[in-house]
């Protein structure tokens, strides 16, 4: 997996392109779902960037697939979201009691 973040900080939001190595494990693959609670996905592409069908589904996407996968078959995919982060990701900036503070980002873990 690759990640690249790139956060705003004065919405307290991130846009990322995470990129997964996927191993096709059984033949006639068609779907698969990955957990994406709170996030707003905006594009799933394979290979050359080509876009491929997805939805979300409560808290889950669900990437279709133009035709089935079979069985060992790796390829990449390249999904692209917006979220805001409630933990792990932390925004500071100036207020009232620090008016001097630098406006920054950082993670814990």
């Amino acid at each position: 997996m690759r990640l690249f973040i790139n956060p705003d900080l004065f919405s307290n939001t991130i846009a990322c392109e995470q990129i997964l190595a996927i191993s096709v494990l059984r033949d006639t693959t068609e779907e698969i779902s990955l957990d994406a609670s709170e996030l707003q996905i905006k594009q799933v592409t394979v290979k050359d960037k080509t876009p491929v069908s997805f939805y979300t589904l409560a808290d889950k996407l669900v990437i279709r697939f133009p035709k089935k996968l079979l069985e060992g078959q790796s390829f990449e995919i390249a999904i692209s979201y917006d979220a805001k982060p409630r933990k792990g990701c932390y925004f500071v900036k100036p207020d009232d009691a620090y008016p001097r503070k630098h406006v920054q980002a950082w993670t814990q873990g």
